[in-house]
C-alpha cells in the first residue's frame, strides 16, 4: 500500500519509528561528499550528493523503474508520496536492517543508519527517468555544524569570537544551500526527506511542511540556518507552484517545532 499525501491538513502529527547508529560515519560522509557539513567539520563544504555517491545509487537502482519494482527492492511497498507537478510525484521509502534493500543502499552512501530512498516518479505509472532517485541517511547532520573554535585562543574573548565566526559562516552556508533549492525535489534532497504535509493554497500553489528532528538528515542544516539549538525539532514551511516550477526567492520559513 502506498500512502499519498495530496494536500493533507497542515501541522498534523506524523511520528516515525526509527533507530540511531554511531556518530563515527561523519568522516566517511565528508570524504564521500554526501553529508551537508560545515567548513569547521570538513574544511570546505561538499555537495549534497557527490557524483560518486549518485553514480553508485544510479547503478544500484537502475533495474527498478517504477514504484512497485522499487518497493520490492526496498523490501516493502509502503511508500509515502506527495505530488510535486501535474505529472510527477515524490515517493519515499524508509529502510532499516530488517528490509532486504537496506544493506545495498547503506553501502552505496557509506552509512550504517536507516536510509530514505526518495524518487521522482511519473503519476502515470510509467518508467522513471535516470537519476531520479537519491538515498539519504535517516539521521541529523547536526554534528557536522558544530561551532567550536579552532583552538589556540590567546585572549579570554578569542574563543567566543571564533565560535561566533563559525556560527555566522555556517548560517550563510545553510542560507545559500536553501536559497539554491528552488523546487520541492531539490529541497527534499537537501533535507533527505519529502514533506510531511502539503496543503492546497490556491488553484496554482500548494504549501508544504517539513517536520525535522534528529531523524532527519537536513535537520542540522536548518538549525544552523535559523541559529537555534540543534537539540530542537525544527519545522520548515515553503510554497510551491503546482506546475512543478520554482518557488519564489526567500519563501521558505523555519521555526522551532513542538
Amino acid at each position: 500500500m502506498r500512502h499519498r499525501q495530496h494536500f493533507a491538513e497542515p501541522w498534523q502529527s506524523n511520528n516515525r519509528n526509527v533507530t540511531i547508529s554511531s556518530d563515527k560515519m561523519l568522516l566517511a560522509f565528508c570524504l564521500a561528499g554526501i553529508a551537508l557539513v560545515s567548513v569547521s567539520a570538513c574544511r570546505t563544504p561538499p555537495r549534497v550528493l557527490a557524483s560518486g555517491a549518485q553514480a553508485s545509487a544510479d547503478a544500484l537502482l537502475a533495474p527498478y523503474r517504477n514504484a512497485d519494482e522499487l518497493g520490492q527492492f526496498v523490501g516493502h511497498l509502503d511508500a509515502e508520496c506527495v505530488q510535486n507537478s501535474p505529472t510527477t510525484e515524490l515517493c519515499q521509502w524508509q529502510a532499516g536492517k530488517r528490509n532486504s534493500g537496506w544493506r545495498a543502499m547503506a553501502v552505496a552512501i557509506e552509512t550504517r543508519n536507516r536510509v530514505n530512498l526518495i524518487c521522482e516518479l511519473p503519476t502515470s505509472g510509467a518508467s522513471r527517468t535516470a537519476g531520479s532517485c537519491t538515498i539519504h541517511p535517516v539521521r541529523s547532520n547536526r554534528k557536522a555544524w558544530e561551532t567550536r573554535g579552532s583552538g589556540g585562543a590567546k585572549k579570554p574573548g578569542d574563543k567566543f569570537r571564533q565560535k561566533a565566526e563559525v556560527k555566522a559562516k555556517n548560517r550563510r552556508t545553510a542560507d545559500q544551500w536553501i536559497a539554491a533549492a528552488r523546487t520541492m525535489l531539490e529541497l527534499s534532497r537537501l533535507l533527505g526527506a519529502i514533506p510531511d504535509e502539503c496543503t492546497s493554497r490556491s488553484e496554482n500553489e500548494q504549501d508544504c511542511l517539513w517536520r525535522t528532528s534528529k531523524f532527519t538528515f537536513g535537520h542540522g542544516t536548518l538549525a544552523a540556518w535559523i541559529e537555534v539549538s540543534k537539540s530542537k525539532k525544527i519545522w520548515m514551511r515553503c510554497p510551491f507552484p503546482k506546475d512543478g516550477g520554482h518557488r519564489p526567492p526567500g519563501s521558505c520559513h523555519a521555526q522551532v517545532g513542538s
